[in-house]
């Protein structure tokens, strides 16, 4: 008898062993809980992507019809053997195996899987199929496995206990409401694990419930509701898949919460489900986000993202040619109904980057994907055009190596060319070019010469950018219609010998007279482009630091000494004096006090024609290996054909259609009047340049010995690239950066860490002592890109949990750490690591969607796998960043370090 119609279960069938288990299993809880039961055909055709119906070519169906047809009535026929009195429905879709089911779970109280495990095929609800439905699905998902004897018929929701794993997660809380309600449908008892990893008298466990008191807190609400359900409590020290899997044995079902893929150490995310769904030694339940409490559904069509196997049909959207400026608006409406419904108070978003940190994405932000319009289109390709067609006739960087500079001539003719005032306004000789349009014409000189980028890269992403930015309309009149036209070239002067990265630590001073002109004294040094025409210098003054315009020729002003470098030799490396040199008032950028934002906003700004000049570098790189591996043989067989060979083309490939992703889409910010795109311009800088440091070792070792000639473009390339990483921001602090500046966006909002006083660290102890007292509760919701294509519907549903969960580990992070988080380091890293690869596959689901509006998903099947093997592989790395914040070796890090430096060096004896 059917008491409950509305309710169904969905179970997946393909003729496997393991799925008609799943059907038994199925068949059984559907009459305990007095619902129907639907049984949906999951196997997917023999041929990738073809859907039911007549095959081009043989009889209407080839027998498939025949067979699923077939395959449904042995399932119906195994159900009712289970369940006599059951109403049982099919379905046949035309779509594959998991999109299918995840479809189906948008009406289901519940999805069953059969699953091997590791292993298994594409085709049979194995491996990927169970996996992708585990990790999609709208409502709880039961995934049946082998049993430890092989017999497939042993699986029984009413056989054994019910393991649920339990942590201080709102997704434990839904666990074990599932655990509770299934234990009581089926008279079984509950044993409720809780895994940890603790050191005993540590800070950790001070700010932490006891694991008893957690355990016993967890149950305390379900043994009232649940009275007659026996209860075992179990604090197990461990990795929590470990005892999670150590207790399935024996186990009637093993319940766990996941928010899909990813996760980290220590709470039942992500990483911790899967590994308990690839290795329990029983029958494993995932509960999701949106699952309600007691094994409850999503609504029909909320919380779920589209299948990634699903009908590969282009779907067109509404798509501007361009983020245009009305975004800002949509972006304020859209963070404020998003900030009321959450109660939270969130400021408007301001950065999209600094947003991720917080658990918001706001999509219309990145969503499609930036693209020039078409004149700007033609006059780039033009401006391209140009470059190439002088550079291949006049360049020779064997040439600019011997003689250590790039060459007047050349200079001036990229100047003649229009190639040196690329975003100048044509008022003052320029080409007035967006900052995408801009950073694609860098990418062309990036692909030349290292030299030659670093040369245009300094006069136009810093060294005349502050007049254009910050520069009055004389100012600009006076210096850009030069520097533009190649007649003059600029630099920027800010590192000194006791200053680097820490700008605040400048010594140069400026005292101002009383006409308002400045007196500038000290010294600067490593200054590209120092011994030419103009020279942004910043100083300290009586009111904070001025940016300062000194030109060659002014008295006191030198650049006596250039640098010989490792690499770059081409680029003219300088130290600078500065003894009594007047600087008129005409020549002060912004006002007294400015200097600092002056020299931050630029370097933010010109960061990212670094970040596209690497991808041309790449590109080239990347040419190079392919033409050496392809010609020379070994072995009887070109090196190309070795998949040791294949690796390394293959991660440089997918790598810099990720990076390259996002490179253009932080430019497309700057084009939308994103007023804070500090964050992404330095995760590009980082991404970037240690991207093109690994791919130049890779082609490196692809050359072999010829690589090691001094004349070889893979040593010049060598050379060249190492500094990537240091100049314009070292990437270590900028990893700082990117962490603190997402960090701080979690204390501004969240109430009680806005008095989180990080300069009082004492003060802060009931902050962290009432979070210790009670369990965080608030359930992240992170936003979806539901406007990426289907296609790509699982790697974007697996990033905005990432997002999720990126927001989760910065609070926790403050919460732990306090004030003392400035100091942590190897946490930083971690977050910032897991923040750029979050960006990354944001960036790369965007631009694939945009490519499969315009063009079709067949027609785009090498970016759809250089896509989704990048989103995979970073998504990968985000898991690991996440694991490593609680499961990590900090510790002995810090002991070795010190020990070391207290001993001078490597002092261990060998026996």
């Amino acid at each position: 008898m059917i008491t409950n119609p509305a309710a169904v279960i969905v179970v997946g069938v393909d003729g496997s062993p393991q799925s008609l288990s799943a059907v038994d299993w199925a068949a059984r809880e559907a009459a305990a809980r007095q619902c129907r039961l639907r049984i949906v055909h999951a196997f997917l055709w023999p041929i990738m992507g073809v859907p039911l119906g007549p095959p081009v070519m043989g009889p209407a169906d080839a027998g498939l019809q025949q067979a699923a047809e077939k395959l449904l009535r042995t399932a119906v026929d195994r159900a009712r053997q289970a369940a006599p009195t059951l109403d049982v429905s099919t379905d046949l879709p035309v779509c594959a195996p998991s999109a299918a089911l995840i479809d189906a779970s948008r009406e289901a109280v519940l999805v069953v899987v059969g699953h091997r495990g590791l292993g298994g095929f594409t085709g049979l609800l194995v491996g990927s199929v169970g996996v992708q439905t585990a990790a999609h699905a709208a409502c709880p998902v039961v995934v049946v496995r082998d049993s430890p004897s092989g017999d497939h018929d042993e699986a029984d929701p009413a056989t054994g206990q019910v393991v649920v794993g339990v942590d201080d997660s709102d997704l434990s809380d839904l666990a074990v409401d599932f655990a509770f309600a299934h234990a009581a449908r089926h008279g079984l008892g509950v044993v409720a694990v809780h895994a940890y990893q603790w050191r005993i008298g540590s800070y950790y466990e001070h700010l932490y419930q006891s694991p008893n008191r957690l355990l016993a807190e967890a149950v305390a609400r379900h043994r009232e509701q649940y009275p007659e359900v026996p209860v075992q409590q179990k604090a197990v020290r461990g990795e929590s898949a470990a005892v999670l899997v150590a207790e399935s044995a024996g186990a009637a079902l093993t319940v766990v919460g996941s928010r899909g893929r990813g996760g980290f150490t220590g709470l039942l995310l992500g990483s911790t489900s899967q590994r308990v769904l690839h290795h329990a030694t029983g029958t494993v339940a995932i509960v999701r986000a949106q699952a309600a409490h007691g094994g409850g559904t999503t609504p029909p069509g909320q919380g779920v993202s589209e299948a990634p196997e699903a009908a590969q049909v282009a779907t067109k959207r509404t798509a501007p040619a361009a983020l245009q400026p009305t975004v800002a608006a949509q972006l304020a409406e859209q963070d404020r109904t998003g900030a009321d419904a959450a109660g939270t108070g969130a400021p408007p978003v301001s950065s999209f980057a600094k947003a991720l940190f917080t658990g918001r994405l706001p999509e219309a932000m990145v969503m499609p994907y930036p693209r020039l319009g078409g004149d700007e289109e033609r006059r780039v390709d033009a401006l391209i055009g140009d470059a190439r067609d002088f550079l291949d006739a006049s360049y020779d960087p064997v040439k600019v190596e011997q003689e250590r500079w790039v060459g007047d001539d050349v200079v001036r003719g990229l100047g003649e060319r229009g190639l040196l005032g690329l975003y100048v306004a044509p008022e003052y000789g320029g080409q007035g070019l967006s900052q995408t349009g801009y950073c694609r014409v860098m990418e062309e000189f990036g692909g030349y010469d290292g030299s030659l980028s670093v040369v245009m890269g300094v006069h136009q992403s810093i060294g005349m950018k502050p007049i254009h930015l910050f520069g009055t309309d004389d100012q600009k009149a006076r210096f850009l219609p030069d520097l533009a036209a190649g007649r003059k070239l600029a630099g920027f002067a800010l590192t000194e010998p006791g200053a680097g990265s820490d700008m605040r630590g400048i010594t140069a001073f400026a005292e101002r007279q009383a006409d308002g002109s400045y007196v500038l004294n000290g010294e600067k040094r490593w200054i590209g482009n120092g011994g030419k025409d103009v020279v942004c210098v910043f100083a300290r003054a009586e009111t904070g630091h001025v940016a300062l315009i000194v030109e060659k020729g002014m008295p006191g002003f030198d650049a006596p000494d250039r640098y010989d470098t490792l690499g770059l030799r081409g680029n003219d490396l300088r130290r600078l004096t500065f003894r009594d040199v007047r600087v008129p008032k005409e020549n002060v950028l912004g006002e007294p006090g400015d200097g600092l934002r002056v020299a931050m906003h630029t370097l933010n700004n010109g960061r990212m024609s670094l970040g596209t000049g690497v991808v041309g570098a790449t590109k080239r790189l990347i040419e190079l290996a392919i033409d050496h591996t392809t010609r020379r043989e070994q072995f009887g067989r070109p090196l190309a054909e070795f998949e040791l060979v294949e690796d390394k083309i293959s991660w440089m490939v997918s790598y810099l259609y990720g990076f390259e992703s996002m490179a253009y889409l932080t430019t497309g910010l700057v084009d939308a009047g994103v007023p804070d795109y500090s964050v992404e311009s330095a995760m590009a800088k980082i991404a970037g340049s240690e991207f093109h440091w690994y791919a130049v070792n890779r082609v490196f070792q692809l050359l072999g010995g010829q690589a090691y000639m001094a004349d070889s473009p893979a040593a010049k390339a060598l050379r060249d690239s190492r500094v990537f990483p240091i100049f314009e921001g070292a990437n270590d602090v900028l990893r700082a950066f990117v962490a603190l500046a997402g960090l701080k966006t979690v204390a501004d909002e969240v109430a009680d860490l806005r008095n989180l006083n990080l300069s009082d660290p004492i003060a802060s102890i009931g902050i962290l002592a009432d979070y210790a007292g009670q369990r965080l509760r608030r359930r992240i919701r992170p936003d979806r890109l539901d406007t990426a294509h289907p296609t790509l519907g699982r790697h974007a549903d697996r990033v905005a949990d990432q997002v999720g969960q990126l927001r989760a580990t910065a609070e926790k992070l403050l919460r732990i750490h306090g004030p003392d988080i400035q100091s942590r380091q190897r946490q930083q890293k971690r977050l910032a690591h897991a923040a750029i690869d979050i960006y990354a596959q944001i960036a790369t689901i965007s631009r694939t969607s945009a490519l499969f509006d315009d063009q079709g998903v067949p027609a785009s099947g090498q970016e759809r796998y250089i896509a989704t093997t990048f989103c995979n592989r970073a998504a990968g790395r985000v898991a690991e960043q996440f694991d490593r914040v609680d499961d990590n070796d900090d510790e002995q890090t810090h002991a070795i370090a010190r020990l070391a430096y207290n001993r001078g060096g490597y002092t261990p004896p060998l026996l």
